[in-house]
């Protein structure tokens, strides 16, 4: 099975993540998690697809979701109160400065 590499973005921020068809989008949160030394906590963490018209159930994996090398997903983090922040991406412009 071949490793691919997808773009998880939120803000200003891109993670270029190794993942595998048979990796979960749950185990992808542990990863981010780890990677930003635990500043988040995995739970805290919801992926959605490029167009945000789909969100990613941590059970579901890459595959399954048809997610392909160099995809984007977009990251958004739980909020105090349980609600979830809007996606806020940086326009090119703004993350060239």
């Amino acid at each position: 099975m071949s490793i691919m590499h997808v773009r998880i973005k939120r803000k200003h921020q891109t993670i270029f993540l190794p993942v595998k068809n048979a990796t979960t989008f749950g185990e992808a949160k542990i990863q981010i998690s780890k990677i930003l030394n635990g500043s988040i906590e995995a739970d805290k963490i919801k992926f959605l697809s490029s167009d945000e018209s789909k969100t990613y159930e941590d059970k579901a994996t890459f595959g399954d979701q048809s997610v392909k090398n160099d995809d984007i997903v977009l990251m958004v983090y739980q909020r105090k109160g349980g609600t979830f922040e809007k996606v806020d991406l940086a326009k090119p412009s703004e993350a060239a400065k």
